[in-house]
């Protein structure tokens, strides 16, 4: 029984002592894992965690301040200062008559919305006017006054000089000699009388030109009128500037090439119209073709090479009776000199060019 009893002892020690360190084993495991997940799950600190700690920092003691981006200043437009034409009309007005007389209805005023959405007011002489003091342009926001040609600068260079002397307003008369004098009766004042003077020029050399197949418009950019070919005429005469003082200038290569033309006196006017092309091209293939009629050829005019074509016509070529051969193709220009244009041509010119005795 003793023995017994010494036994029992001993195994509830030995039971204690392996309770215990399962149960400190078991503590130490959970310990271990809630560590790990706390390694696991760090990262980055919160909106709220960084807002509170820059509020600690300043020392603001309340509730953290929401972040919010920076307010974007708004430029604001200035206040429009010209309404409309009349009083941008005005103010060119009162810039020019520092130097030289003159009324507003002598301005011209058409206006149109820039990429910013204001109003810019261009003007330029009306076709009243007896000056040419070139084109301006002005916002109808800052109101200022801007030289847009050569003339319009060095009418402002003349007036500022004016201004400088604020007594006497003494124009610098050396610079006056650069601004175009002022013209008493204008000779071209309207869009007719522009088209009768680059008709009058071009006639010299182009007799044929009808005076009503040309266009006129105003020139907004430098003044006077703006002449070109209308869109019925076969020929392009290219563009004219007529000032309001009769004087006419090229402003592109196919008028430049008309100016050469005419003021040389070498008018290269020998041939005319689609019948007299096919009479030059008949008599010299004719010698060669007894039978050939002036007839049974055509010709059209090419406005891009600015000569004319001359062809046997379809119907010479398909009548049952006498049917007339291809003679190829032929150009003639104005003045007369004649080009065999394809093989057949070439072939054609080449018996004319012998002689009857050898066709």
């Amino acid at each position: 029984m003793k023995i017994m009893n010494q036994f029992t002892g001993l195994y509830k020690g030995r039971f204690s002592l392996l309770f215990f360190l399962l149960s400190l084993v078991f503590v130490l495991a959970c310990g271990g894992d809630d560590e790990e997940s706390a390694d696991e799950t760090v990262g980055e600190p919160s909106a709220e965690y960084l807002a509170a700690l820059a509020s600690m920092e300043s020392g603001n003691k309340g509730e953290p301040l929401a972040v919010t981006e920076s307010a974007v200043p708004v430029a604001t437009k200035q206040p429009i200062i010209i309404s409309g034409d009349p009083e941008a009309k005005l103010v060119l007005w009162d810039h020019l008559v520092t130097c030289r007389n003159m009324t507003t209805d002598s301005i011209s005023s058409h206006n149109v919305i820039n990429d910013a959405g204001d109003k810019e007011f261009s003007l330029y002489p009306s076709l009243s006017s007896t000056n040419e003091f070139g084109v301006w342009k002005i916002n109808e926001r800052d109101g200022i006054l801007v030289p847009q040609n050569s003339v319009a600068k060095l009418w402002d260079e003349w007036v500022k000089s004016g201004l400088e002397d604020t007594v006497d307003k003494q124009c610098d008369s050396i610079l006056e000699k650069n601004i175009p004098t002022e013209i008493k009766d204008p000779v071209v004042k309207i869009e007719s009388d522009a088209r009768v003077v680059v008709w009058t020029f071009l006639s010299k050399c182009y007799p044929e030109l009808q005076l009503n197949l040309l266009t006129a418009y105003a020139n907004a950019s430098e003044g006077g009128f703006v002449v070109k070919s209308g869109a019925s005429l076969k020929t392009d005469h290219g563009l004219w500037n007529v000032k309001t003082d009769g004087t006419i200038k090229s402003m592109n290569a196919k008028a430049l090439e008309r100016d050469s033309e005419i003021t040389s006196g070498q008018c290269k006017n020998l041939i005319t119209s689609e019948t007299e092309a096919i009479s030059a091209v008949w008599a010299y293939i004719v010698k060669c073709n007894p039978l050939l009629s002036i007839n049974d050829l055509g010709a059209n005019w090419d406005p891009k090479e600015e000569d004319y074509v001359v062809i046997t016509t379809k119907v010479a070529q398909t009548r049952a009776s006498n049917p007339e051969p291809d003679h190829g193709i032929w150009r003639v220009t104005r003045d007369a000199q004649i080009t065999a244009d394809n093989v057949t041509a070439q072939t054609e010119k080449i018996r004319a060019d012998q002689g009857t005795e050898k066709c």
